[in-house]
C-alpha cells in the first residue's frame, strides 16, 4: 500500500505496529514520526510514537505525545494513563499522582489506576496512602488478573513501610 501511496497515514501506521511487533522499535518511529509528519493530530501514531519514545527512554518526548493525545481526545483513561507511567518513569511525581487521581474520577473501578497512584504515593514516602490505594487496587482487580499478584505484593511492601521497626 505504501508502494503505491507514500503518503498514507494508515498504511504507516500498521506498518509501524508489524514493526513493533517484530521488535523492530526504530524502524517503528521512523514511520510514526512520517505519519506525524504527514498528520500531526493522528491520535493513534501519537499515542504508538509515545510508546515507543517510552520504551527508547526518550520521557519528554513520551510525555508530549500523551499530552497532545490528551488534548486531542479530551482526556481518555488510556492517555491519560499513558502519560502518567511516562511520569513516574521521568520522575515527575507530582504530575504522575495528578494523572493517576484523573484516572480514577474517569473510571473508579481501574484497579491498575489505584494500583499505579498507590506506587506513586510510595515513591513520595507516604506509605498510608499507598497502602489505602494498593488494598483498593487488590478489591478492584479480578481474582484471574495477572495483575493481582503484583498488587498483593505491593500492599505487603507498604504495609511493611508502616510497622515500627
Amino acid at each position: 500500500m505504501l508502494a503505491l501511496d507514500p503518503r498514507s497515514v494508515e498504511a504507516l501506521l500498521l506498518r509501524a505496529l508489524l514493526h513493533r511487533a517484530i521488535d523492530e522499535p526504530a524502524a517503528a518511529l521512523r514511520d510514526l514520526d512520517r505519519a506525524i509528519e504527514l498528520a500531526p493530530d493522528h491520535l493513534q501514531a501519537r499515542h504508538a510514537r509515545g510508546e515507543v519514545r517510552a520504551e527508547f527512554q526518550d520521557l519528554r518526548g513520551a510525555i508530549e505525545d500523551f499530552t497532545r493525545c490528551i488534548e486531542l481526545d479530551g482526556g481518555t483513561l488510556g492517555s491519560v494513563h499513558a502519560r502518567a507511567w511516562a511520569r513516574v518513569q521521568a520522575g515527575q511525581l507530582a504530575g504522575a499522582l495528578a494523572d493517576y487521581t484523573r484516572c480514577i474520577e474517569l473510571d473508579p473501578t481501574s484497579g491498575l489506576s489505584y494500583q499505579g497512584r498507590g506506587y506513586v504515593h510510595e515513591l513520595l514516602r507516604d506509605f498510608r496512602a499507598a497502602v489505602a490505594d494498593y488494598e483498593r487496587a487488590v478489591e478492584l482487580l479480578p481474582a484471574d488478573s495477572p495483575h493481582r499478584p503484583r498488587a498483593r505484593a505491593l500492599l505487603a511492601r507498604a504495609q511493611g513501610q508502616l510497622r515500627p521497626r
